[in-house]
């Protein structure tokens, strides 16, 4: 009688998904890839004379404005130089200026120029993470706002000149056989620097405008009254 050989045990055939899996997160993780740096060139591209998303400055959302949008659209919200009105008064007489007349400007192009600076750096990485940071929570430019002291006291001079005046002493003078005294005055004068400081403080706290008050010197007369000598 002839005995058949024992079959031997065959192991399980590898399953086809083994393969296919890897290979399929692989090139998942390409096209992921892929997608990302499209999407990322694509912004660089779009926002490369552009400000990027989440900039703003004064008040206005200046996301994707050009450099010239932007400036045109703060100098239109920048309305202070005009609308502030400072009134400098002596007696009866008064002046009025705003602030634009004292020295008030507002340097849009330095403030885009900021704003623009976000996210456009020489090193792309440290772009991509400003970027990115300044999309999420936002960025707030602060306006350049510049006072030029000169000009404000060049308007003040005009006004010394309107007020300024020398004291005088009192006098004799003869009319024919008549002794008439004339009674002497004090001087005044504008107290510039003082005044000054008054305005620094108003226009450094953007105040709405209003009266500045003016700081004025008197000088009293060495002789007041000669009706005695007169007399």
């Amino acid at each position: 009688m002839t005995s058949l050989p024992a079959e031997q045990p065959h192991d399980p055939p590898l399953s086809p998904w083994l393969i296919r899996l890897p290979i399929l997160v692989i090139t998942g993780g390409i096209l992921v890839m892929l997608i990302l740096t499209a999407l990322v060139g694509a912004f660089q591209i779009t926002f490369r004379s552009r400000i990027v998303p989440g900039v703003s400055a004064y008040g206005i959302d200046l996301s994707g404005m050009t450099r010239d949008q932007a400036a045109a659209a703060l100098d239109a919200r920048f309305t202070y130089a005009k609308d502030a009105v400072f009134t400098f008064r002596d007696g009866d007489k008064f002046w009025q200026m705003n602030a634009g007349d004292l020295g008030v400007t507002f340097d849009a192009k330095a403030t885009v120029n900021d704003a623009f600076a976000t996210g456009h750096n020489s090193d792309l990485l440290s772009n991509l993470a400003d970027q990115a940071l300044t999309w999420l929570n936002g960025r707030s430019i602060a306006p350049i706002i510049r006072y030029d002291q000169n000009v404000a006291v060049a308007q003040l001079a005009s006004i010394a000149a309107a007020i300024n005046r020398p004291s005088q002493d009192a006098t004799l003078s003869m009319v024919g056989t008549d002794i008439q005294a004339t009674p002497g005055s004090s001087g005044r004068s504008l107290d510039i620097t003082t005044t000054l400081a008054r305005l620094d403080s108003a226009i450094l706290n953007l105040s709405s405008g209003g009266e500045v008050p003016l700081v004025i010197n008197e000088t009293p007369p060495v002789a007041w009254d000669a009706e005695a000598a007169a007399e």
